[in-house]
């Protein structure tokens, strides 16, 4: 009898273990997302504009694989500057040092970013700009940017993928149209007269994205997850103790 009850008490001891501590597990790296920010731009030919490579909410990063795909018919790329390093960046991403293994086309319509921290820098918490991205619009039409990554964690044992989604975006483009005559007046050949003026849009001095810091939280979700494993560990086993001494007297 007293082998089916301590049976059983280890029994109900994992089955609530796995039922309260596994979702908790599970939420630490379910809201990590990398995205393009602002998602979809809408400008004209000609036209220079900037997109934010963000992460927000992720836990434990130590390395980054980021790719960016886009239509060269209609997008020519310009620059690319990474923001790696917050000790430097403060709204960057990851810790110094940083070994920056690629930041360059790898082909006329894609971008590769591959960094990650050296030992023993610290892990990185929160969210931040991994990279600012530059482009200029040489055709009309609509241009997908697609974005793929794959993101490290710290452990000496063996570094993990982190578990997250992808978000891309889109850059939408036309053309400069010239203004239709409505008078009898034959219109003076000049430059100013015929050529439309148009205010640029998103161009990189007024429209570049602000790399807007987003902010790393001040105890980092491990802690709370820690907290609480320690609590309901603590419960289980006061529990079990309890039960252990009713059946000696039993």
């Amino acid at each position: 009898m007293k082998t089916q009850k301590e049976c059983l008490l280890v029994f109900l001891t994992f089955s609530f273990l796995t039922a309260f501590l596994l979702p908790l597990a599970q939420s630490q790296t379910s809201s990590t997302v990398v995205a393009i920010t602002p998602s979809a731009i809408t400008t004209n030919v000609g036209q220079t504009v900037s997109v934010n490579i963000t992460i927000s909410d992720v836990n434990n990063l130590y390395g980054v694989d980021i790719t960016l795909d886009w239509n060269p018919s209609i997008l020519m790329f310009s620059a690319a500057t990474p923001s790696l390093g917050v000790e430097t960046y403060p709204e960057g991403v990851l810790h110094t040092p940083i070994n920056l293994v690629q930041n360059n086309l790898t082909d006329s319509g894609e971008y590769r970013l591959i960094a990650t921290t050296i030992a023993p820098g610290a892990a990185f918490y929160g969210g931040g700009v991994l990279a600012v991205v530059t482009f200029k619009v040489t055709g009309s039409g609509s241009s997908p940017l697609t974005l793929t990554s794959e993101l490290a964690d710290y452990n000496p044992q063996g570094s993990e993928d982190i578990t997250h989604t992808d978000q891309s975006g889109s850059i939408n483009t036309g053309t400069f149209t010239s203004p239709t005559p409505t008078g009898t007046a034959t219109p003076t050949s000049t430059q100013s007269s015929t050529s439309p003026t148009t205010t640029p849009i998103n161009t990189q001095s007024s429209t570049s994205p602000t790399a807007t810091p987003i902010s790393n939280p001040s105890s980092p979700t491990d802690i709370y997850f820690l907290i609480a494993a320690t609590v309901i560990v603590a419960i289980v086993i006061i529990v079990a103790a309890l039960l252990l001494r009713k059946s000696k007297h039993e």
